[in-house]
């Protein structure tokens, strides 16, 4: 196990996710075997630089991790909605300090960036929406949250071959992806094009760059004006 690790001002993002409408799935131990792996593999390749508290199911179909890294939220989302498609996950991302000990457990710790992340999940599995942030200052959790939702508006667009064509393009040229399936490149270039693949890979591009650029910024910023202020009503 890599040893995970604290940030110099003790303040974090907490991810929670939770599949949607799992239990009425005919495999549902198939597909919690599924996301065990990917969780399993995140880990290890984000590992003590991204990662506070490694990702872990905490309770049924929800998993938890601390980040040190805002912007790996981004990968994890992105990762396993690719991974489990078309099975939906809704997030909840939220920024702040621990009130518990830091440790390997994600189950055991608790505190303000959880309590913002719960909240924050909740109003996306209200919503529909893939992933809300919140505790980021109203700026920067409007646009996460926006980007995401104009992304997975993108998603729930792809026809079930367009979706095999945008995932195998992940990690494969156009024209080996073609050889693949047998089709001709340019029916892989048209499928592509309408399912959004390019914008979506902007979208992707973007919430990552934002939530990077927030993470330097807190780095580097005095404890006492480190976490940005969350509008009335908010944990």
């Amino acid at each position: 196990m890599k040893q995970f690790g604290k940030n110099a001002e003790s303040t974090y993002a907490a991810l929670i996710g939770d599949l949607v409408g799992s239990r009425s799935l005919s495999d549902r131990a198939g597909l919690q075997k599924r996301l065990q792996t990917r969780l399993r593999s995140l880990n290890r390749r984000l590992g003590c630089r991204s990662l506070a508290a490694p990702l872990a199911f905490t309770a049924g179909d929800e998993f938890q991790a601390l980040l040190l890294r805002p912007e790996a939220a981004a990968t994890i989302a992105v990762e396993l909605a690719n991974a489990l498609h078309p099975v939906r996950i809704t997030f909840g991302l939220g920024w702040g300090s621990l009130s518990t000990a830091l440790g390997p457990d994600v189950g055991a710790l608790d505190g303000p960036c959880f309590h913002r992340a719960r909240a924050a999940q909740e109003k996306a599995r209200a919503q529909g929406r893939w992933l809300v942030a919140s505790g980021f200052g109203e700026s920067i959790e409007s646009a996460v949250s926006a980007l995401f939702f104009l992304m997975d508006v993108i998603r729930r667009g792809w026809t079930d071959k367009q979706a095999k064509y945008v995932l195998a393009a992940r990690g494969q040229i156009q024209k080996d992806v073609a050889g693949r399936f047998g089709v001709s490149p340019s029916v892989i270039s048209e499928s592509l094009q309408a399912a959004s693949f390019e914008p979506l890979r902007v979208g992707e591009g973007a919430v990552t760059t934002l939530l990077e650029e927030f993470g330097l910024l807190a780095e580097f910023r005095p404890t006492s004006a480190k976490r940005p202020k969350s509008p009335p009503g908010r944990g």
